[in-house]
């Protein structure tokens, strides 16, 4: 995974004798002496740290961390062991990384943010974004992977701007067919706005609407439609021409065109 942890930026987390920098991908200690781990299991303890005191679905993590390989549930079980061992949680009351029989697990440690979190990010004063999974309204579950890959793809686009700052991919999933409300979803991920949108097909017609929500009130800032003829036409180019129309329509909204977005 190329994306970060948070809110497309750079953070630190502490929980007992650790620290979790995610800017650099590294686990210390206290004292800042590194630990090792690979690159697998430093996206499994990101993700858990993430959602500390949440009960995470084996389903759940490795669709987060294999969101394109379909891969045996031993890699993950692989992975928590590791963790465990670096972490020294390996003892049958685990301080860290708990055991929910016939769930999955849960980082049960206290988790904390460094002020200096909050101070970095009051500063940049930018409007901050998830983009929420589309939701696949077509019928057909093959679909899933085309309205999953464009929310992917927006993902990648928009965290290529300037003045936005873009939750990571892997922390937007969690809340596929989530059915809470915006607002707190936009509260546990940390950010002003979000995109959220749906797929629905007709015979070799696809519509695909997209809408901006403020997470402060709920309501609407923008919502728009497309529709695509899918059955003669590359079904990547057509992710790709969306894309571009929904993005280029977000940067009128952030330069001040309309009603500028919000801002943390």
């Amino acid at each position: 995974m190329k994306e970060d942890m948070g809110a497309g930026s750079a953070r630190i987390y502490e929980f007992g004798d650790f620290r979790l920098d995610s800017g650099k991908r590294l686990l210390q200690r206290r004292d800042g002496s590194p630990l090792s781990l690979t690159p697998k299991a430093y996206d499994t303890l990101a993700y858990l740290v993430e959602h500390a005191g949440i009960v995470l679905d084996k389903g759940q993590l490795m669709q987060a961390l294999w969101p394109s390989t379909s891969v045996e549930e031993n890699n993950l079980t692989q992975n928590i062991s590791a963790l465990r061992r670096v972490l020294g949680d390996v003892h049958a009351e685990h301080r860290y990384i708990a055991t929910v029989p016939g769930r999955g697990y849960q980082f049960v440690a206290a988790v904390e943010a460094p002020p200096a979190n909050l101070a970095r990010s009051n500063a940049t004063a930018e409007p901050s974004m998830a983009v929420l999974p589309f939701v696949n309204l077509s019928g057909d579950p093959g679909w899933d992977y085309f309205a999953e890959g464009l929310a992917e793809e927006l993902i990648n686009a928009l965290a290529k701007l300037e003045r936005i700052r873009v939750v990571a991919r892997r922390s937007a999933i969690f809340f596929k067919s989530s059915q809470a409300d915006v607002r707190e979803i936009a509260e546990k991920l940390g950010v002003t706005v979000l995109l959220e949108g749906s797929l629905r097909r007709s015979g070799e017609r696809l519509r695909i609407t997209a809408q901006l929500i403020n997470a402060a009130n709920g309501y609407h800032l923008w919502s728009e439609r497309y529709e695509r003829e899918a059955g003669i036409r590359d079904l990547f180019a057509v992710q790709d021409e969306i894309t571009l129309a929904i993005v280029d329509a977000l940067k009128l909204k952030m330069t001040g065109g309309e009603r500028r977005m919000p801002v943390n």
